[in-house]
This record gives C-alpha cells, structure tokens and sequence, in this order.
C-alpha cells in the first residue's frame, strides 16, 4: 500500500532528483510539472543532451517510481532544440513555470564544489461548472430512488442557496441534530469547498483531518488503498444527541496552502468531469456501505451556480432543501434552478422542500407581510417552472403544507448571529452550547426534519426532537 500523498509529491520529487548525482551535473534546468491530478512529470534543460543517456534517464524513472509511486506520470521529458514541438512545448513551460524557491540551491552540494540545476514547479489548475446539461438524473444518481424507498440505501439531501448568508449550513446541522435525537442514523458531508465551515460548528480544532478534497484526489489514484473511513468524523457529545445516534461529519478537509493546490485540481465540468462525478458518487456509496445504517446522507452545497453545486443538486440527490428569502436576487437565482430541477419532460422532477430562511421573526411588523408574499412568490414560480412539463402531474393545492411550495419558516435569530460552535469546554461554553441546541432542535428545525422524514417513507414521531431532549 502506497504511502505518498499528495501533500509530499513536490519534495519528494525534489529530493528524488537531487539523489542522482550525475543528473545534477548533467542538467542546468530541471521543471516539476504537477497535472491536474498531482502527478509528476519531470522535464530536463541542458546544453550537453549527449549527457543525458538512455541508462541515466532510466536511473532517474526508476528512482522517481520508488518515490512517488501512483504520483509519477512515468514522463521524463528531455529538451531537443532540434524538435520544433518541443521547442514550442519549452516556451509554454518558460512562460508559466515559477522557481521552487525552497530547493533552489544545496548548500552541502556547492559546498563540496558542486552545482546544482534550477528547479522550477509549473502546477496545471482548472474549475469550471455544472448546470446546463439535461440528463436523466435516475442514471446518475448513486443508487436509485426505489433503494431510498426500501430502505436498502440512505436518501441523499442537497442542501441549497443561491445566495450565501441564509443559514444553509447552520440548518443543515439543525436537521440533523433533530434527526440523530429521534434516533436516525444521518451522515453531513461539507461541499462548501471553496468557504468550508460544517466541521468547525462541532469541533473547535480538527487539526491536520483530510476530508471531501483529499477523497477526491486521492481515490483515483489509490483505489481501494484510501478509505473514506479514515476521514470521518464522529458527533456524539451528550449535549448534542442527547440519547440518540451519533453524526458522521465528513469535513472539506485541512485549509492550509496545500489545501488550495487540491483544489485547484479539480475541474466539475471539462476534461475530468466525468472522473469526479464518479468519484464523488463511489464516496457517497462508500459512506453508505460502511455506515449501514443510514438513513440520510445530507450534503452541504456551495451557495450559486457553483460547479459542485450543479454536480450535487442535479445528479447526486434524491431531494433538495433549497433556502431563499423574499428579494429579487434570491428568485432570480430560485427560479433557475427550480426550472432545472423539473426534469423538462427528460425524467422526474427531483423532489424539493422549500425553506423561507432568516424570515422577519414573530415579532417583526412585516413579518405576515412578508411570509405571505415568499408562499405567493413560490407558488407562481414552481407552477411555471416546475410543474409546466410534467404531463399527467397536476399542481398540488396552494395550501398544501407538504407541497414543495409550501415553504418551511425559520426565522432570524439572534443567537445564531456571528461565531456558531457547538463544542464546549467550560460551564460557560456548555450553557452557551445547550442555548443554541435549544434553537437549533426548535420548532422551525424540527419542522423541516419531519418534511424529510415523511419525504422518504420514514416515521417521524409526535413531539420531534426538540429542546426536551437536550441532554
């Protein structure tokens, strides 16, 4: 089983080359290219090309494979002045290449009277996006509806904005909370990978912990070697589930500059597409079949039309929580993926349970004003957009509290403005934690938890998992 990882490749790398001495005297240059999935390919500048024998380049490809293992490409390219494509290939990695400042020289090595090359990194990013496409979700989902309904496999959620700001991730975490309390087995994956945020709500330091980004990268390269096991989470302080089900929280994984190097390998619409959707879905049954039990897999979306976000929403989920407030940027953006998110005819619509998010509290002079006006808005919007294609499906009653619709009221509060955390250390910390369990397993949360539950075929028992059971 291989060791290296993605963090080490550029050392590694580095230190694999500097080892062999006649190719430190043989080149004047030597660039670490890094692909979109962080393997190496390695190319050699110098002016004596004689220098760089068949055996010497056959040294260097087996010292690199027994270093990097899965991470060498197996590519040792050589300049040749007299090869035209590779004269143009030299002026791209001249133009995009930066030195690898901390190997730039061995101070042992010149001071034995030796050289070195200069060492540079060229690093091949790319992000694009997701949402245009019209296909038959049933195929692309990682397992279908009819296991959700059996109860053989969990139901994966979406939770969605297209504005940033309205709770999703603090409702997410509220649902689940009630649901864990009730005695359901649920899973949290942060998607959010671009601003991740669900572990530290649970954790106040995860320390070095890999997540989504790691699987991502990692998987395909070691197979059945990389678990997502050993990137889970466990909640399942007291105070939180009380008497209930610990949570699996599945982080984005450790925000550091490495981090940001993984991220930038990972393109959700163009030339590994279709690498990525795959293995975002063999992590979703992988959660699934080591954590038998579940009942939800909730994942937490990047707010917009994000690339992840289109990947998740429209070909990972078997229902959406989609959360907006009443203004026009909010519907603009609602309105576009609600459209999306019908089907057209193509297949069914994916299931959605709405959500009036940061609404006018109680309290607030405008707050039946402006409840009345988001249910009007929704109405309208979901009978021309979602309803419009569907054939023989008729538009349920406006009333209906269970219409996809019908939106569920969570209002603004006050103690869920600014730094969330859910652990605790000190009396203080605890009474502080228990104040916002209290909230957060309320009734708006609770309500949501049950539009769920019944989605699915699930029981969901009179009373829910409120603040009566904080523990």
């Amino acid at each position: 089983m291989s060791d290296v990882r993605f963090d080490d490749v550029l050392k590694r790398t580095w230190e694999a080359l500097s080892s062999c001495e006649p190719l430190m005297q043989s080149c004047d240059a030597i660039t670490i290219i890094r692909d979109l999935q962080g393997r190496i390919t390695v190319y050699l500048e110098c002016t004596n090309r004689s220098s760089l024998g068949d055996t010497l380049l056959e040294t260097v490809r087996e010292i690199l494979m027994s270093r990097l293992d899965v991470y060498f490409s197996g590519d040792l390219w050589v300049s040749d002045p007299r090869d035209d494509v590779f004269a143009s290939l030299e002026d791209v990695i001249h133009s995009e290449r930066i030195p690898l400042q901390w190997a730039l020289r061995h101070e042992d090595h010149e001071a034995s009277g030796g050289s070195q090359p200069e060492f540079y990194v060229l690093e091949r990013r790319v992000a694009k996006e997701y949402w245009n496409e019209r296909v038959d979700s049933e195929s692309t989902l990682p397992w279908p509806v009819c296991d959700v309904d059996a109860r053989k496999r969990p139901a994966v959620v979406t939770f969605y904005s297209f504005k940033g700001g309205l709770g999703r991730t603090t409702s997410l975490a509220g649902v689940s909370l009630v649901l864990a309390r009730l005695g359901f087995h649920v899973a949290m994956i942060d998607l959010d990978l671009e601003a991740p945020g669900l572990a530290t709500l649970f954790f106040k330091d995860t320390g070095s912990q890999t997540g989504v980004v790691d699987y991502l990268i990692e998987k395909p390269l070691h197979q059945d070697d990389y678990t997502v096991r050993e990137n889970v989470l466990t909640v399942a302080d007291p105070v939180l589930v009380a008497g209930g089900n610990p949570i699996r929280l599945l982080p984005a994984g450790s925000v550091n500059q490495n981090y940001l190097e993984k991220l930038a390998r990972l393109d959700f619409q163009h030339q590994t597409s279709t690498q990525i959707q795959q293995t975002l879905k063999r992590l979703l049954i992988e959660i699934s079949d080591t954590y038998r039990s579940l009942d939800f897999i909730f994942l937490d979306s990047r707010a917009g039309f994000h690339d992840l976000g289109g990947l998740a929403v429209t070909r990972m989920s078997h229902a959406v929580v989609m959360l907006g407030n009443h203004s026009r940027q909010t519907w603009a953006g609602l309105t576009s993926v609600i459209d999306t998110l019908s089907g057209h005819g193509v297949r069914e619509p994916v299931p959605v349970v709405l959500v009036h998010a940061m609404a006018p509290g109680p309290t607030h002079p405008n707050a039946s004003v402006e409840q009345r006006l988001f249910r009007e808005t929704a109405y309208d919007v979901f009978q021309k957009h979602y309803y419009a294609d569907q054939g023989d499906i008729s538009v349920p009653n406006e009333n209906d509290p269970d219409a996809p619709f019908h939106p569920v009221v969570i209002p603004w509060h006050e103690i869920l403005r600014g730094d969330i955390h859910l652990s605790h250390v000190s009396d203080d910390e605890r009474r502080r934690t228990e104040a916002l369990v209290r909230v957060l397993t309320g009734e708006p949360y609770d309500d949501l938890a049950r539009r769920l539950a019944l989605l699915f075929g699930r029981d969901f028992p009179a009373g829910g998992g409120g603040k009566d059971h904080v523990g």
